[in-house]
Protein backbone atom coordinates (compact mmCIF):
# COMPACT_ATOMS: atom_id res chain seq x y z
CA UNK A 1 0.00 0.00 0.00
CA UNK A 2 1.39 3.47 -0.93
CA UNK A 3 2.30 6.20 1.59
CA UNK A 4 -0.26 8.11 -0.18
CA UNK A 5 -3.02 5.74 0.83
CA UNK A 6 -2.00 5.23 4.23
CA UNK A 7 -1.80 8.62 4.98
CA UNK A 8 -5.92 9.11 3.68
CA UNK A 9 -6.58 6.32 5.51
CA UNK A 10 -4.92 7.49 8.81
CA UNK A 11 -6.39 10.83 8.47
CA UNK A 12 -10.40 9.60 8.10
CA UNK A 13 -9.41 7.63 11.41
CA UNK A 14 -9.07 4.13 10.18
CA UNK A 15 -8.35 1.43 12.64
CA UNK A 16 -5.38 -0.59 11.74
CA UNK A 17 -5.34 -2.79 15.22
CA UNK A 18 -9.44 -3.81 16.07
CA UNK A 19 -7.99 -5.30 18.84
CA UNK A 20 -6.17 -2.47 20.47
CA UNK A 21 -8.76 -0.30 19.84
CA UNK A 22 -11.52 -2.37 21.43
CA UNK A 23 -8.99 -2.43 24.50
CA UNK A 24 -8.42 1.48 24.47
CA UNK A 25 -12.46 2.00 24.38
CA UNK A 26 -12.71 -0.32 27.14
CA UNK A 27 -10.08 1.36 29.35
CA UNK A 28 -12.05 4.93 28.17
CA UNK A 29 -15.63 3.70 29.85
CA UNK A 30 -13.54 2.28 32.60
CA UNK A 31 -11.23 5.56 33.71
CA UNK A 32 -15.19 7.68 32.91
CA UNK A 33 -16.63 5.05 35.87
CA UNK A 34 -13.69 5.52 38.16
CA UNK A 35 -14.11 9.42 37.90
CA UNK A 36 -17.84 9.04 38.38
CA UNK A 37 -17.64 6.17 40.75
CA UNK A 38 -14.37 6.42 42.69
CA UNK A 39 -13.46 3.15 42.34
CA UNK A 40 -13.19 0.35 39.71
CA UNK A 41 -15.66 -2.10 41.24
CA UNK A 42 -17.46 -2.56 38.60
CA UNK A 43 -20.96 -5.35 38.63
CA UNK A 44 -20.23 -7.67 35.82
CA UNK A 45 -23.87 -7.08 34.19
CA UNK A 46 -23.05 -3.23 34.20
CA UNK A 47 -23.68 -1.10 31.01
CA UNK A 48 -22.32 2.01 30.37
CA UNK A 49 -24.55 4.81 29.14
CA UNK A 50 -22.42 4.38 25.70
CA UNK A 51 -24.23 0.87 25.22
CA UNK A 52 -20.67 -0.75 26.05
CA UNK A 53 -20.46 -3.72 28.50
CA UNK A 54 -17.99 -2.57 30.81
CA UNK A 55 -18.64 -5.14 33.11
CA UNK A 56 -17.51 -7.67 30.61
CA UNK A 57 -14.88 -5.73 29.68
CA UNK A 58 -13.73 -5.64 33.30
CA UNK A 59 -14.34 -9.33 33.89
CA UNK A 60 -12.03 -10.43 30.52
CA UNK A 61 -9.54 -8.17 31.72
CA UNK A 62 -9.19 -10.32 35.44
CA UNK A 63 -9.19 -13.89 32.59
CA UNK A 64 -6.66 -12.55 30.87
CA UNK A 65 -4.44 -11.53 34.02
CA UNK A 66 -4.93 -14.78 35.25
CA UNK A 67 -4.18 -16.58 32.18
CA UNK A 68 -0.92 -14.09 31.42
CA UNK A 69 -2.43 -12.75 28.22
CA UNK A 70 -2.27 -9.22 29.02
CA UNK A 71 0.73 -7.10 28.67
CA UNK A 72 2.51 -5.51 31.58
CA UNK A 73 1.80 -1.82 30.19
CA UNK A 74 -2.08 -2.62 30.26
CA UNK A 75 -1.80 -4.24 33.66
CA UNK A 76 -0.09 -1.10 34.76
CA UNK A 77 -2.63 1.46 33.39
CA UNK A 78 -5.34 -0.54 35.28
CA UNK A 79 -3.37 -0.32 38.35
CA UNK A 80 -3.46 3.12 38.50
CA UNK A 81 -7.19 3.21 38.35
CA UNK A 82 -6.83 1.13 41.41
CA UNK A 83 -8.42 -1.94 39.25
CA UNK A 84 -9.71 -4.78 41.65
CA UNK A 85 -8.16 -7.94 40.79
Amino acid sequence: MSDQRKKRLNDIGFVWDMLTEQWEEGFKELSTFHQEHGDCVVHQSHISASGFKLGAWVARQRQNAKNNKLSEEKKQRLEKLRFVW
